[in-house]
């Protein structure tokens, strides 16, 4: 899966291609990467009995056994072994915080983004300083109980930044209906591409997301009335539920 740099007649444009799928960025490429590991702890494993990964990582015995079947994937390339686990690790209780949503890859939806950062999230830094900086509190349960009512409504209000996924939905991640849709639309997005010229890599880009929200607004065959970013909301909010429903038990 090792990316490559392909010059793009006829403004030597420079294209990352990952295997026979051509992407405008190389941080597409990292987002491609990351959604296969995020897609495959979400999807039931024969190794693991039918299971998934993240199913079996909620213990430290399970754990292990997780990091030595990534060993059989990877290698030893530890990065990503490291991603493995930390995408599957023992679960937060459901209403906690979770930053590392800004490193998930947001799956099909956002695969032509760029990355983005705690100081990119307008409303976390609205809520924090308004209901937090701008307060000052009887003691530390209060303002531990403002934080916690913060952290809730910032999980699950959808955000531009991950292309209205909330951040919950971000962090429960892809299954696999999702890692179909997805390689479907590399498919049709690398053979639309080898018809088009770009003059930078900013037109590339621009127009590589405009095909992205075409795609995703399109009626589904295989889902009667409903569109590709509709399945993918609709998978995720079920990992969402069974993920919620493990930590809750």
């Amino acid at each position: 899966m090792r990316p490559g740099l392909v010059p793009h007649p006829p403004y030597d444009l420079q294209v990352c291609e990952i295997r026979q799928y051509a992407f405008p960025t190389t941080d597409a490429i990292e987002r491609f990467e990351r959604f296969g590991i995020e897609q495959w702890v979400n999807t039931p494993q024969p190794v693991f009995g039918g299971r998934c990964p993240w199913e079996v990582a909620q213990s430290p015995a399970g754990l292990w056994r997780v990091e030595e079947e990534a060993k059989e994937w990877f290698g030893d390339q530890k990065e990503k072994i490291a991603m493995v686990l930390a995408t599957a690790s023992p679960l937060p209780r459901p209403d906690k915080r979770r930053a590392e949503v800004y490193r998930r890859s947001g799956g099909l939806l956002n695969i032509f983004l760029d990355w983005v950062s705690e100081e990119d999230d307008e409303l976390w830094q609205r809520l924090v300083r308004e209901r937090l900086e701008a307060r000052s509190f009887p003691d530390q349960a209060t303002r531990l109980a403002v934080l916690h009512e913060i952290e809730r409504r910032w999980l699950e209000t959808p955000s531009e930044l991950f292309s209205n996924l909330t951040p919950e939905l971000v962090w429960a991640g892809p299954g696999p209906v999702e890692g179909k849709l997805l390689i479907e639309f590399l498919e049709s997005h690398t053979a639309w591409w080898e018809d088009q010229s770009f003059e930078t890599r900013g037109e590339a880009l621009k127009e590589s997301l405009f095909f992205l929200r075409r795609f995703q607004l399109q009626p589904r065959n295989d889902f009667p009335q409903r569109m590709a970013g509709e399945v993918v909301m609709a998978e995720r909010r079920r990992m969402l539920e069974r993920k919620k429903a493990v930590v809750m038990d």
